[in-house]
């Protein structure tokens, strides 16, 4: 289960003359702090409002509830406040809602394709959305989750627990990896993907990023199996053209 934590503050009535205004690099420093949570910030000169993703069962965020959610996202959120020295203004706002998905990431978390996803909801088996917005429907990732665990399909070879990834000047990795074939992902570190040309295209999934182990743990992007194979060949090496 996940869930998105919106924490919004906003500045007392004070006087102008006390210049207590959030300025535009605190506010982009406040985001890049947050983003290790999957989260992001806004503000202007005298609110921001703040959003963390809070996974449960993980060891760097022991929640099982909403309420202990709430909790421990707005304890995030204001250990980024103090880190980046933000002015100490008071929580107006508390918002705890679960993840969701659209059609897109729902497939991805399944591990089919859009055509196949599209099919599966034809079919009549598939949980109904949780929302049908002009954008298209949306479900709880929890909703998804629990199809998946259900969901019988023809058995395969099991993934292995590695995955393996080959830089340009020979360099070997073995990245972690969850050996299930629908909702398998393969934990590459942010700094490889930043920082390693033909692994850029992490970045464009927009996947949000956490700690391996415990909140000191190296930052990684939990890849999904599927768009791994489909971009990376099992020997580690880039695909001249990605699997369609």
């Amino acid at each position: 289960m996940q869930w998105t934590v919106l924490v919004e503050a906003e500045a007392p009535g004070a006087g102008p003359q006390e210049r207590l205004h959030l300025t535009q690099q605190q506010a982009a420093a406040f985001s890049a702090v947050l983003a290790v949570h999957g989260g992001e910030a806004s503000g202007d000169a005298r609110r921001w409002s703040a959003r963390v993703v809070v996974v449960e069962n993980e060891p760097f965020s022991p929640v099982h509830s909403a309420e202990q959610a709430g909790h421990y996202g707005q304890k995030l959120v204001l250990e980024a406040v103090g880190q980046v020295g933000l002015p100490d203004w008071p929580i107006t706002r508390v918002e705890v809602a679960p993840a969701l998905l659209g059609a897109q990431e729902a497939a991805a978390a399944l591990g089919v394709s859009r055509q196949r996803f599209h099919q599966l909801r034809q079919s009549g088996r598939f949980p109904v959305p949780t929302a049908d917005l002009r954008s298209g429907p949306v479900w709880s990732r929890s909703a998804v989750e629990g199809f998946a665990a259900r969901w019988l399909r023809h058995p395969g070879p099991r993934p292995a627990r590695t995955a393996a990834y080959q830089t340009a000047d020979g360099a070997t990795y073995q990245l972690t990896a969850t050996a299930d074939e629908r909702t398998g992902t393969v934990w590459v570190p942010v700094s490889l993907a930043a920082t390693e040309p033909r692994l850029r295209w992490i970045l464009d999934l927009a996947l949000p990023s956490s700690p391996r182990d415990g909140t000191s743990g190296p930052a990684v992007f939990r890849v999904p199996r599927w768009e791994w194979a489909r971009q990376i060949t099992e020997s580690g090496n880039p695909r001249q053209v990605p699997v369609q």
